[in-house]
């Protein structure tokens, strides 16, 4: 029995849900959000609230770890997978080691 997740995860090409893409997304959006408000002040009843300039620092810290997480998830899959396989052989030219060797008909 398949449990179900507490989650709503995005979903990768294959349809299947994937947390690792949804962290991406997520740091991708706090870092946009980030630079579109950096050196904002509003005034709200007395209240000031102001955001400070982006660091790249942090872009890097945000980024660099969900980014690198997503390829290398996405790598795994992709090496893991026959359908995969099939296509990088094809690319290169050989024949998998599945395929009957050609009887020269």
């Amino acid at each position: 029995m398949k449990r179900k997740s507490r989650f709503t995860w995005f979903q990768n090409g294959d349809g299947h849900a994937d947390p690792v893409l949804t962290m991406a997304w997520v740091g991708f959006i706090v870092i946009i959000f980030r630079v579109l408000v950096s050196g904002l002040k509003i005034h709200v009843f007395n209240q000031s609230l102001e955001f400070s300039p982006v660091d790249s620092g942090l872009v890097a810290a945000l980024l660099t770890p969900t980014l690198g997480a997503y390829v290398g998830n996405h790598y795994n899959n992709m090496k893991n997978n026959p359908f995969y396989a099939q296509q990088r052989m094809n690319l290169i030219g050989k024949t998998p080691p599945e395929a009957p060797p050609d009887q020269g008909k």
